[in-house]
């Protein structure tokens, strides 16, 4: 899946997608910024937090799983690693988004989608 969201002449490319997911299991996910110019944005100060919930009207202090990216580069990309213990959810349908802080205190919403979390076959 890819995406582009403008926020005030910054662009927001997502790579990959976190649509049929499985409990227990590893996924990885990026979000790459980018200006008018395709120019990387320099987001090595900024913070980045992915969080799945059940309804999106839902408290972030209610998200089922609330994870900060593991590396926020100056080259604007933000990489997140959701582990098994990080996905032990039930299965069903979920709202995810990713909401960016800026080091300047500016906060945006950087993703944001549906999701399915798919009952697995195997039971490891």
């Amino acid at each position: 899946m890819s995406f582009q969201v403008a926020l005030a002449e910054v662009y927001i490319q997502a790579s990959g997608t976190l649509s049929d997911l499985y409990p227990g299991t590893t996924r990885g996910f990026t979000l790459t910024v980018t200006d008018a110019d395709d120019d990387a944005v320099d987001i090595s100060g900024d913070t980045m937090t992915l969080r799945i919930k059940r309804r999106k009207g839902d408290l972030d202090t209610d998200a089922l799983v609330s994870k900060a990216a593991s590396s926020m580069l100056a080259t604007g990309v933000a990489s997140f690693s959701l582990t098994p213990s990080d996905l032990a959810v039930q299965p069903g349908a979920y709202w995810m988004d990713v909401e960016w802080v800026t080091n300047a205190g500016a906060i945006y919403i950087a993703h944001e989608q549906e999701i399915k979390i798919l009952t697995r076959v195997s039971d490891s």
